[in-house]
């Protein structure tokens, strides 16, 4: 990855997670104030949109992150924004992924079959990114049910 791309991404990162601590910070306070008695349930509603997080908000999920080439994530140097930590050291993903980049993948969830591109994740998911025949971009969740097709 370019380094201005990941300077970009680490920004956006910074903010969304000093955004998060705040808006956890608020939504905590709200929730003793209900614990005690009081009727808070609109200020819930104003802060989760005062913060993106009404419905599927796009501020929810945090930054989407695009990773497009198998070695940063191979790299230990090459540290994850948002999560700050190398692709090796994540616990909850398919540790197989930089192995799957320009193999052909099928996922049972989607039903789409493509060749790997990518590995993509937010605050909550990870993603592997196929693009398949047609020249469709698929982002097919980590945890769902897929293969390599050889």
């Amino acid at each position: 990855m370019e380094q201005k791309e990941y300077n970009r991404y680490v920004k956006r990162w910074k903010k969304y997670l000093e955004e998060e601590k705040i808006y956890c910070e608020e939504r905590r306070k709200l929730v003793v104030r209900s614990d005690s008695g009081e009727n808070v349930e609109r200020e819930f509603e104003k802060l989760d949109k005062r913060f993106g997080r009404d419905f599927f908000g796009n501020r929810r999920f945090g930054p989407y992150t695009v990773i497009k080439d198998a070695l940063d994530l191979l790299n230990p140097n090459f540290i994850l924004p948002g999560f700050d930590v190398p692709f090796c050291d994540l616990s909850n993903t398919d540790k197989n992924i930089p192995s799957y980049f320009g193999k052909k993948l099928y996922s049972d969830l989607e039903e789409k079959e493509g060749i790997v591109i990518g590995y993509s994740y937010d605050a909550y998911d990870d993603y592997i990114i196929i693009e398949t025949e047609d020249n469709k971009i698929v982002n097919v969740m980590v945890n769902s049910h897929y293969h390599i097709v050889e």
